[in-house]
């Protein structure tokens, strides 16, 4: 279980602490492959995130939630999408896709927090299934639990998108207190991977 607490307003101080996903999972979104869903938080509960209030949240089926607007596409899930899109909470931000398998991904509206599970859901191609559970507090503070991972790559993180600042890459597992401000991710991989769009972006930073 990891615990971001707001410090300031662009920034986070990480706990980490052993945590169970929660099995109120709420409702199932009927979600497929590279979808996702808008709900409007509950009467009186605003997210603040990165400097802004949000009184809404688009789900989106490849393991992360999005503000002001949903991701459906299908590009690479890299760094440089992660970071140049709109502002992002990636809990397990993978190619996946919640038509294989048992399982979904689910909301639900708890008297302390809003809850995103995405359940036994496989990679696109996958067969290993992928459980993570997103918890939203009311004072800006978010929990990412995880279950089972299978996938073979993966981001995990937060950004106010769009590029506006470099992204500070940490070990999350293994850090805690005060973190960076500003954008914050774990690339995961089994295998060793190019992300060309932020390689094209440093070589016409001096090759115009």
């Amino acid at each position: 279980n990891l615990r971001m607490t707001p410090n300031g307003t662009r920034a986070y101080a990480l706990s980490t602490q052993p945590g169970s996903i929660n099995q109120n999972l709420g409702t199932k979104l009927p979600l497929t492959d590279d979808d996702f869903r808008e709900i409007t938080f509950p009467a009186g509960f605003q997210f603040p995130f990165l400097g802004a209030n949000f009184s809404r949240v688009f789900i989106n089926s490849d393991g992360n939630i999005t503000f002001t607007q949903g991701d459906s596409a299908h590009s690479d899930r890299d760094l440089s999408r992660f970071n140049g899109g709109v502002p992002r909470i990636a809990a397990l931000f993978a190619d996946l896709d919640p038509t294989l398998g048992d399982g979904g991904v689910y909301y639900n509206i708890l008297p302390d927090r809003f809850l995103i599970t995405w359940n036994l859901i496989r990679e696109f191609e996958g067969i290993l299934p992928n459980t993570v559970q997103l918890a939203l507090f009311p004072d800006g503070s978010f929990e990412i639990t995880y279950g089972s991972v299978g996938a073979t790559s993966l981001i995990v993180g937060w950004t106010a998108g769009q590029n506006l600042q470099t992204i500070n890459l940490s070990d999350l597992s293994k850090s805690s207190g005060a973190l960076p401000s500003g954008p914050v991710a774990e690339n995961f991989s089994k295998e060793t991977n190019i992300d060309y769009s932020a390689l094209a972006k440093r070589f016409y930073q001096t090759h115009p």
